[in-house]
């Protein structure tokens, strides 16, 4: 293995300012991509519960999976976003190239392969942090899909006694607390949601 010398390192300047500039840009881009599918998962959620197909196996894992791949496309999305930012910046040329330094970097894998020149370089930590918090809100959305899911199937998990509260009223209040925030005030739907 080779040992960087200190002076290659330093050699070049790396831009703090035009990728600071540029970043807000990007950060508002990446939360309206991802606007879509987290106000498709809603829809499908709530699209369900009015028609009562909570609660079997097969319908709760088609449910799941929608959601997962809603999560997954939108990343795809976000990834391709950045790629031809890069572009744009001058950093590649062919997409391909700008799609796979974009993965490495959203996904925080970190190879070295590709390295950008110092006036942008400071774009690809600051993806990676864009793509670790979607990556949060992405795992936020699934988890709460799993437990209205969980919820709206054993009335034994949510530590109601059995028989006293049917599916429906079950789903929906765990439903409501998910899924209404912008409708009511918020504190109140988080409220609801760990009571």
């Amino acid at each position: 293995m080779d040992v960087l010398d200190s002076s290659m390192i330093q050699s070049h300047r790396i831009s703090v300012l035009a990728p600071l500039g540029l970043f807000p840009v990007a950060l508002v881009c990446t939360i309206i991509i991802y606007l879509v599918p987290l106000r498709a998962t809603v829809s499908l959620i709530r699209r369900e519960r009015r028609r009562g197909h909570v609660g079997t196996p097969w319908t709760d894992l088609g449910i799941f999976a929608r959601v997962v791949f809603y999560a997954s496309l939108t990343h795809l999305l976000e990834i391709a976003f950045w790629a031809v930012l890069f572009i744009i910046c001058g950093e590649f040329t062919d997409f391909g190239t700008a799609l796979y330094h974009s993965a490495v970097n959203y996904t925080s894998l970190g190879y070295v392969d590709l390295i950008m020149s110092p006036s942008w370089r400071l774009l690809g930590p600051l993806e990676t942090a864009n793509g670790m918090l979607l990556f949060g809100v992405s795992t936020a959305m699934i988890f709460a899909v799993m437990l209205w899911l969980i919820q709206a199937r054993f009335a034994d998990l949510k530590g109601e006694p059995l028989g006293e509260t049917d599916p429906t009223t079950r789903a929906q209040t765990s439903l409501e607390s998910l899924f209404l925030w912008g409708q009511h005030d918020k504190q109140l739907s988080v409220c609801r949601f760990w009571r």
